[in-house]
């Protein structure tokens, strides 16, 4: 048995969060487990093991980067002193931010830095601060013990952009315990029950630019006009909710009988299980593990060939740097191009033919249905669980 620490900002929000969160479950029925978070104001997703919370800052602003680089020290200070106090063998962080920390804090331990991101794209999209990352991953990030991205073409993008060294990465992909998402996927969704008698598009992903689900409701009103009964439901939140609602409006679709947003939803399966596709129109992510809850969930999955991930899961026999220019039926789902601004119109026509067929055969989407179900085997608990021991 060993004492594990686990190095995260939160527990509720992002995907990042939920994985920290099912680590703590896996590595818990073996080992002993902490977690260190930055902020414990809301315990959302099921943990196990003893949550530390780091010393609470007031928020400062962005540019006030003294403040960060202090608390940034203070963090550092704090993990050494948990990680001496606690014998840590094993230290494992999620995010730029719990990585840097994790590797400065080094003590007699193994330190595992957990990439979730695209990291160039990211940064690239963060100004200075951006910057100041960029230089911490390049000049530090190689003194850890492991490097793990959760896909190929991220593993890539560190090596070759951030100067890590090919034999510190270890790429292990996110995992699923399908059993328990199909149990949770029989909940009641009461109040919805009338909106699943219909087609249903379906969509979960935080409200964000990145997850492009403003073009997606475009596309929606494309298949609305040759499917009128069709609907389409979006869970999650973000910033760009109330612009969301608002751009259904202007199109001419009623939210809430067009167009649902129930918000973000503790168990978002129950929703997925009942729903006939899931499409992910992202321009940019790492490995959505969302893609991989659909599947078990049984559906079959439309998704856009961002980098990185939907093409390693959907796809894994393709060269992953590739990116489909138009529909391609993969080995386990159909990867589509991404809905940048270049030839838009022609995406968007591609993604509503593509959408409108699945909706119309229920033969094909059994097939793909099948598809999803033999792919997401490959990614349950117990194997990719052992790939991480490998690592301590």
């Amino acid at each position: 048995m060993k004492n594990i620490l686990i190095i995260i900002t939160k527990l509720y929000g992002g995907g990042a969060e939920r994985i920290a969160a099912r680590l703590s479950c896996a590595f818990g029925k073996k080992h002993k487990v902490y977690l260190a978070l930055f902020r414990d104001d809301s315990i959302v997703y099921p943990y196990k093991g003893e949550i530390i919370t780091l010393k609470q800052h007031k928020p400062t602003s962005p540019y006030n980067y003294i403040a960060k680089l202090f608390r940034l020290i203070q963090r550092v200070q704090e993990i050494k002193k948990i990680k001496r106090e606690k014998n840590i063998d094993v230290s494992i962080s999620l995010l730029e931010a719990p990585n840097i920390v994790n590797v400065l804090a080094r003590e007699n331990d193994r330190v595992i830095l957990s990439i979730r991101t695209f990291t160039t794209k990211i940064l690239r999209n963060r100004g200075f601060f951006g910057k100041v990352l960029g230089f911490f991953i390049k000049n530090f990030y190689n003194s850890s013990d492991w490097v793990v991205p959760v896909s190929k073409v991220m593993g890539k993008d560190l090596i070759e952009n951030y100067n890590i060294k090919p034999d510190r990465i270890k790429v292990v992909y996110n995992f699923v315990n399908t059993e328990e998402i199909r149990k949770n996927a029989e909940e009641s969704i009461a109040g919805y029950e009338e909106v699943f008698k219909s087609p249903v598009i379906i969509n979960v992903s935080r409200l964000h630019k990145q997850k492009g689900q403003k073009n997606l409701i475009k596309v929606f009103k494309n298949v609305k006009n040759q499917i009128p009964e069709a609907k389409l439901v979006i869970l999650g939140e973000g910033e760009l909710k109330q612009e969301l609602v608002t751009y259904t409006e202007e199109l001419g679709l009623t939210v809430n009988f067009d167009v649902y947003f129930p918000g973000f939803q503790q168990n978002p399966y129950k929703f997925l299980a009942r729903a006939d596709i899931f499409a992910f129109p992202s321009t940019l992510e790492g490995m959505p593990n969302v893609i991989l809850e659909a599947m078990a969930c049984n559906l079959p999955i439309i998704s856009s060939d961002c980098r990185s991930g939907p093409r390693e899961i959907l796809a894994p026999d393709t060269d992953p740097v590739y990116q489909a220019q138009k529909p391609e039926f993969a080995k386990y789902g159909v990867l589509m191009p991404v809905m940048e601004e270049e030839n838009l119109k022609e995406k968007e026509a591609a993604w509503t033919e593509i959408l409108v067929k699945f909706l119309c055969d229920k033969q094909l989407r059994n097939k793909y249905t099948g598809f999803s179900q033999q792919r997401i085997q490959d990614f349950q608990e117990e194997s990719i669980v052992k790939q991480w021991e490998r690592l301590f």
